[in-house]
């Protein structure tokens, strides 16, 4: 059931088989505000009970690691189709939200809008799971949305930056010739792995 209005605080469980589909605004961050650094591009939340006991997927298939029917993935990478609408993105499984939810960022998941009167099934594509939070490097990219973060802690975080540039210089400098070899070697298959995770792939459907 596609949903555009009410407050999430006012919601209950909706009807037994029915999933309640809610499009909300998107979270947009302002320049120079640190309390607006938490955005919600291309991201949102699924209700816990919608993922609970979800195999772990990657391109879309079972990886074939075993999953506890109480258990639940981090977050999805999936596509989301409703009543003719076509949305995409990453969801955060929310153990809070009612059951049987999906929340759509609208300017940023909703891609394709329905016509009026249109009326087709549901059903959500998921294409990845995540299983737990993964490191993540610095990059020219991640820096200034650090420094919007931080406020006026903006040199504490540059201190930070240095000190784990000199960490990561100073590892290098003590590994010897062979070490090095190796270090470049396993950041060469992940750059390959990486590439292949986002070859065409055939995903796994949840009705």
């Amino acid at each position: 059931m596609r949903d555009g209005a009410a407050r999430l605080e006012a919601r209950t469980n909706p009807p037994p088989g029915v999933v309640h589909v809610i499009e909300c605004d998107d979270i947009f961050a302002s320049p120079g505000d640190a309390s607006t650094a938490n955005m919600s591009d291309g991201a949102s939340k699924i209700s816990l009970d919608l993922v609970r006991g979800m195999p772990p997927l990657e391109n879309g298939w079972p990886t074939g690691e075993p999953r506890d029917e109480e258990s639940a993935p981090l977050s999805l990478q999936a596509r989301l189709y409703y009543e003719g609408c076509v949305a995409k993105g990453v969801w955060e499984a929310d153990p809070d939200l009612p059951e049987r939810t999906i929340l759509v960022g609208r300017q940023s998941q909703l891609k394709v809008d329905a016509r009026p009167g249109f009326a087709a099934s549901g059903s959500l594509e998921v294409i990845r799971t995540f299983e737990r939070p993964k490191r993540v490097r610095l990059d020219v990219y991640l820096v200034p949305l650090l420094e919007v973060a931080a406020g006026e802690r903006k040199a504490d975080l540059h201190g930070l930056v240095l000190e784990l540039q000199r960490r990561e210089a100073k590892k290098y400098l003590d590994m010897s010739g062979r070490e090095i070899a190796r270090a470049v070697q396993r950041q060469a298959v992940d750059r390959v792995l990486h590439e292949r995770e986002h070859e065409a792939c055939r995903p796994h459907l949840f009705v």
